[in-house]
């Protein structure tokens, strides 16, 4: 078992502080952890030694904001699922645990919107691919949207008017159709596209 000095502490931004610690064997190295961490663990003073449990409490706070910080920079350049961006921050190396509450807390700020996203997707899907029902289905749960979630959007998106699957169809039977398509490939192309 280890034990761990504080070696300085410092402001860190609003209600974070950054801690220097050093291991057993004099190897430095820092942490950032909030207030509240810190306060919790009895708010250790510079040159107090640190045992194995605090430590471990405070390299959790640490990746715990690290995994936030990535989070939020992910879902800048992109909307995800809860799974897909808890995959992300996985692959990212983030411990589960870490990865499972930044997800949490970007739903509680409202920066994942499932219900949203799926819809949008899926009239894009519609729109853009023609694609039918199963097709969609698939695509939303492969992206990371529960069955029950994927279907949801897709009716709402039906009920909105946002995706009319009867004229997809047509429009994919007609552009088929151009092509000269016999009627064996236009019963293939209505199966592959999930109709």
């Amino acid at each position: 078992m280890s034990d761990y000095r504080l070696l300085s502490l410092a402001p860190r931004g609003e209600h974070a502080l950054s801690l220097s610690l050093a291991d057993g064997d004099g190897e430095a190295f820092e942490l950032t952890v909030g207030e509240s961490v810190w306060q919790a663990l009895g708010a250790p003073s510079e040159g107090d030694v640190l045992d194995e449990g605090a430590y471990h409490r405070l390299r959790e706070a640490h990746e715990g904001r690290l995994a936030y910080q990535a989070a939020v920079r992910i879902l800048e350049y992109s909307s995800l699922s809860r799974r897909g961006l808890y995959q992300k921050l996985v692959r990212k190396g983030f411990s589960r645990r870490s990865a499972e509450l930044a997800v949490l807390r970007m739903s509680e700020l409202g920066y994942i919107r499932e219900d949203e996203q799926a819809r949008a997707l899926a009239a894009s899907l519609v729109r853009r691919n023609l694609w039918g029902p199963r097709r969609v289905l698939t695509a939303l749960c492969a992206k990371g949207y529960s069955r029950e979630d994927a279907e949801g959007a897709i009716a709402s998106a039906c009920e909105a008017g946002e995706i009319d699957f009867a004229s997809s169809k047509r429009a994919l039977l007609a552009r088929e159709a151009k092509k000269g398509a016999p009627p064996e490939k236009l019963r293939a192309t209505l199966y592959r596209y999930g109709y």
